[in-house]
């Protein structure tokens, strides 16, 4: 009899855990979590797309007037166009590959297209894919840097870049970590391996060089390429992106002797 009692106590529980899942209750927490998760989104995407800029990248003829285009009305033809991340008051972190071996290249703000502003090349991590850029007159907030290697599988990020074109400037993703610690080769110089970590976040031509952000709206990674298939085959790859961990960045050019390409010597930045 004791345990048909048990059994009968057991079966009222079940019933009332089931209830109390299907009642409103239970769905106005299931709402408030949802509501809660996209305050943050939004919150997120409104403070990091303050600070995404545009890099534009301008091809040098052979035949190009000796006049910059700054102090002439000579302005050559726009090659291409990247993102950037402002890290410190005028100082735009990006891709080194978005600006290795082309011509002159200027800062937009991602509010403020229009308006270009000349860039100066203050250190360059060739292996890592990265470069920073002194920009004066560049009115955008710096972001907050987090912390890379506290990133788990499966963490919600934000991605804030400008895919295309400047026209689409500061698009905003969302995704998860789908991947960590991934060994890949580096994408400019041979032999050498970089360590990123992996993407779902919508991340497209032009994203290179924006911003991954955790929900608390710090800088995780930056964002430097994207798989879409196999050399020779017909397979087709969505949702691969990879992204340089921001703990790189701090360590290998943000606070470090830096040697820039072709100078000869190594100098400590001075923001």
């Amino acid at each position: 009899m004791l345990n048909h009692h048990r059994a009968c106590a057991v079966v009222l529980v079940v019933l009332i855990v089931v209830l109390l899942a299907l009642s409103p209750c239970a769905a106005l927490a299931d709402d408030a979590s949802v509501e809660a998760l996209q305050e943050a989104v939004m919150s997120v995407a409104e403070d990091a797309s303050q600070s995404i800029v545009v890099i534009n990248v301008y091809h040098e003829p052979t035949n190009r007037p000796s006049s910059s285009m700054f102090t002439g009305g000579y302005k050559p033809l726009l090659e291409a166009q990247g993102s950037g991340i402002v890290v410190y008051e005028g100082v735009v972190l990006t891709c080194w590959h978005i600006l290795q071996g082309r011509g002159d290249f200027t800062v937009s703000a991602a509010d403020d297209v229009e308006t270009e502003l000349a860039a100066t090349l203050i250190a360059v991590d060739e292996v890592r894919d990265l470069a920073l850029l002194r920009v004066e007159g560049l009115n955008a907030p710096p972001v907050r840097l987090g912390d890379s290697d506290a990133l788990r599988l499966g963490q919600f990020v934000v991605c804030v870049s400008n895919p295309a074109s400047s026209r689409l400037a500061a698009s905003v993703s969302f995704g998860v970590v789908s991947g960590l610690d991934r060994k890949l080769q580096s994408s400019n110089v041979k032999g050498e391996t970089v360590t990123l970590f992996q993407t779902d976040a919508a991340i497209n031509g032009g994203s290179s060089g924006g911003g991954i952000f955790d929900l608390r709206g710090e800088l995780v990674g930056i964002v430097s390429r994207k798989y879409v298939g196999a050399n020779g085959s017909d397979i087709q790859l969505e949702g691969l992106g990879m992204c340089i961990p921001i703990n790189e960045a701090v360590e290998q050019i943000l606070f470090s002797p830096i040697e820039l390409p072709n100078s000869g010597h190594t100098t400590l930045i001075d923001y």
